[in-house]
């Protein structure tokens, strides 16, 4: 049986035997007028050039690759309208096709750095994965904040994670969760660079209706991603704010405790998400700590950057170098230096006023 890999170029290449066929045809004794022949032939050279065109250069839109076992790319296709159906009411973003299946991560990983692509939506007809580029980790210091947390301003946060998966079925949940995430992610924005209210409030109401939607998938580790990623907004806003306001902080946590929630610790497939919540939940939870003057709460960051190093006794499914885990090592060095160091300069000060005694 065929099976061809770019459907769209085989259509293409027996469209024109078609239109011979047509030419020496007739329709009621008449033959067709060769103006209505060559005006069919200028449209579909147009529309698969502007396909292919559309294809290759979709760097505003999320990439729908070819499904294995999607022999006439049919699924693809109406997967891809279900998207658009979304989207159109969203704003620009729209669902792109790349007509070749993508068998793994690294390939799609090639993919996704050669396109310069956001987001990119690759498997079977089974299970899908969605794509992400990697991005640096940034520590605290390099948002610009006017507020002091000089002791605390090396600890980084997470900005990326490599890939999320979730199973076909239930195909409308999965559509509205795909096209959920390519709004509130499309545009890319830089989280060094300040967001503007409005488009911080539509990314947060995205975000939130993605995560709570609520499809009978096999496995809802997916559903961590959209309140990860609303919880990095917001630390981004903390973190870049003149004034730090209790509440921001709070709101940041609470999400990162939602997306917690939807995760198993030894998850091999989402570790380096897990870690990645735990790593920023840490950071937010020891500056909470510092500004509230809450010694409970920088120990419990500790703890939470502890669990997130934890990952490096997991398999390296997607070969990342370096790992979320090594980021979240070094915050919990930098928290625990700062731990030791403030109850020992109280002992330090207790035994000199022994000492005058």
């Amino acid at each position: 049986m065929l099976a061809p890999e770019n459907l769209s170029t085989i259509q293409f290449a027996v469209f024109p035997v078609l239109l011979l066929a047509a030419a020496a045809a007739s329709l009621q004794g008449r033959k067709i007028p060769r103006s209505f022949l060559a005006f069919a032939l200028c449209g579909t050279v147009l529309s698969f050039a502007f396909s292919y065109c559309f294809t290759a250069h979709a760097s505003q839109s999320v990439v729908v690759s070819a499904l294995q076992g999607d022999t006439l790319q049919s699924q693809g296709r109406i997967f891809r309208q279900k998207i658009n159906s979304y989207l159109v009411h969203r704003g620009p973003a729209r669902a792109a096709a790349y007509y070749h299946v993508l068998p793994n991560y690294s390939s799609a990983a090639a993919f996704l750095r050669e396109k310069g692509l956001q987001l990119l939506v690759w498997g079977n007809s089974h299970w899908l994965n969605i794509s992400f580029p990697i991005t640096s980790a940034h520590s605290v210091e390099e948002f610009g904040q006017s507020y002091d947390f000089s002791p605390l301003s090396k600890l980084r946060m997470i900005t990326s994670v490599p890939n999320v998966g979730l199973s076909y079925e239930p195909r409308n949940e999965t559509s509205d969760y795909v096209a959920g995430l390519t709004a509130s992610l499309l545009p890319g924005h830089d989280p060094l660079a300040p967001m503007a209210p409005e488009d911080l409030g539509r990314r947060e109401l995205l975000l939130m209706d993605t995560g709570n939607i609520a499809g009978k998938w096999t496995a809802g580790a997916h559903r961590a991603l959209p309140w990860w990623i609303l919880g990095n907004l917001y630390s981004y806003q903390v973190l870049r704010s003149k004034q730090i306001e209790p509440g921001e902080i709070h709101c940041a946590i609470d999400a990162y405790y939602r997306a917690r929630s939807f995760l198993r610790a030894n998850d091999k497939g989402n570790a380096d998400l897990w870690s990645a919540i735990h790593n920023n939940l840490a950071v937010m939870t020891a500056l909470q700590g510092l500004v509230l003057s809450k010694p409970k709460e920088l120990r419990r960051a500790r703890r939470l950057a502890m669990e997130a190093a934890r990952i490096k006794h997991l398999p390296n499914v997607y070969h990342l170098d370096p790992r979320p885990g090594v980021v979240a090592r070094e915050n919990v060095h930098i928290l625990k230096g700062y731990i030791q160091k403030k109850p020992h300069g109280k002992k330090k000060a207790k035994s000199a006023k022994k000492h005058k005694k």
